[in-house]
């Protein structure tokens, strides 16, 4: 039930940013390390809600017994462009993930989005970030494409 709950959110978020400037979506591998580790895949979007701050929902499922995911809702603040269009994004943002099918836990992230141009429709990302939940604070980091 949750699950269809987060992912129904993850889908509104997707297509109801038609009105901003810009809107990235793409997907890539999560790794998450806290009292155990797993490694996911995940979808990504982000969108421009002024011209410093975007919003960078996610969702990531992860390979282990059980049933595990988490939902992101970050904002993100550009701080700075490296070289022609390297944009680095610091970020705070919820986390409510359901770790081993034991129920969904809302924790806190603090990370960096780095956002790399290949291409002129295709980006491609590192998000290292640290997660704060109630029983398994840890290190993420995910990576992928953006188009």
């Amino acid at each position: 039930m949750m699950k269809k709950l987060f992912f129904t959110l993850f889908v509104a978020c997707i297509f109801g940013t038609s009105g901003f400037s810009q809107t990235q979506f793409g997907g890539g591998i999560s790794f998450v390390a806290s009292d155990g580790s797993a490694i996911g895949v995940g979808l990504k979007t982000a969108f421009d809600v002024t011209d410093n701050l975007r919003l960078g929902p996610s969702f990531n499922y992860y390979f282990e017994s059980g049933s595990s995911y988490s939902v992101d809702a970050d904002l993100q603040y550009k701080l700075a462009t490296i070289g022609d269009n390297t944009l680095i994004y610091p970020f705070t943002g919820l986390n409510f993930a359901n770790l081993n099918g034991l129920g969904v836990e809302v924790g806190i992230n603090l990370g960096v989005h780095a956002n790399f141009p290949v291409t002129d429709i295709l980006n491609v990302y590192i998000e290292p970030k640290y997660v704060t939940l109630s029983d398994a604070d840890g290190f993420a980091i995910a990576a992928g494409i953006f188009f």
